[in-house]
C-alpha cells in the first residue's frame, strides 16, 4: 500500500528583513563582494575549467542524447579541485536543472487551471510528475557521493551493495547429543 503524502505550494513569501550589519565603509567591503569581485571569481572558475582539459562531452550534445551520468560529473581521476564546478564544466548540467523547475512550474499551472481533477488528484498528479524528473539528479547526486568517498577514503573505502544479500535456508543436523558435554 502507498502512503499518502499531500504536496502543496504556498504563493507567498516570507520575508524578513535584515538589520544593517554595519554603517563602515571597511567593514562592508569586508562583509560583501563587488560586481568586480564577482565577475573576478566567475572569471578564475571559467580559466580553471578551460584549464582542467577535462572533455565537455555533454556540452557538445545540444539535446541530451547519450548524456548519461558519468557525462556530466568529474572523473575520479580528476583534480580534487574541479569538483563543484560541474554546473560551469558541463552545460547540459544546469539546461536540465533549469528545464526541470520550469517543466514543474508549466505543469503545475496546467492542473491548477484544470477544472475537472479534485485537489488530491492534483497533488497526487504533481508529485507523480516531479518524482519521475528528479530521478535522473537522484542518480548523479549518489555518483558523485560515491566518487567523493572514494577521494576521501582512498583505497580503504569498501563500495556499499545496493542490492540485499541472498539468505539461504539450511537444515543443519548435529551427530552429538545436545545435553552431553565433551
Amino acid at each position: 500500500m502507498q502512503s499518502k503524502r499531500k504536496v502543496s505550494f504556498t504563493p507567498t513569501v516570507t520575508v524578513y528583513p535584515v538589520a544593517k550589519l554595519s554603517d563602515n565603509e571597511e567593514d562592508k567591503s569586508r562583509l560583501y563582494y563587488s560586481r568586480g569581485e564577482l565577475a573576478s571569481i566567475t572569471r578564475e572558475v571559467k580559466a580553471i575549467i578551460h584549464l582542467s582539459k577535462l572533455p565537455q562531452v555533454a556540452g557538445s550534445v545540444p539535446n541530451g542524447i547519450g548524456s548519461g551520468i558519468h557525462n556530466c560529473i568529474v572523473d575520479l581521476q580528476a583534480d580534487f579541485s574541479l569538483r563543484g564546478l560541474e554546473l560551469y564544466l558541463y552545460p547540459v548540467r544546469a539546461m536540465n536543472k533549469l528545464l526541470r523547475m520550469t517543466a514543474i512550474m508549466k505543469y503545475q499551472h496546467a492542473l491548477n487551471s484544470d477544472s475537472s481533477l479534485s485537489e488530491s488528484e492534483r497533488s497526487r498528479s504533481l508529485a507523480d510528475m516531479s518524482t519521475k524528473l528528479s530521478r535522473w539528479s537522484q542518480e548523479v547526486a549518489m555518483e558523485t557521493a560515491r566518487l567523493d568517498s572514494i577521494r576521501s577514503h582512498g583505497d580503504d573505502y569498501l563500495i556499499p551493495m545496493t542490492s540485499e544479500t541472498e539468505a539461504k535456508r539450511r537444515r543443519v543436523s548435529c551427530d552429538k547429543d545436545v545435553n552431553t558435554r565433551s
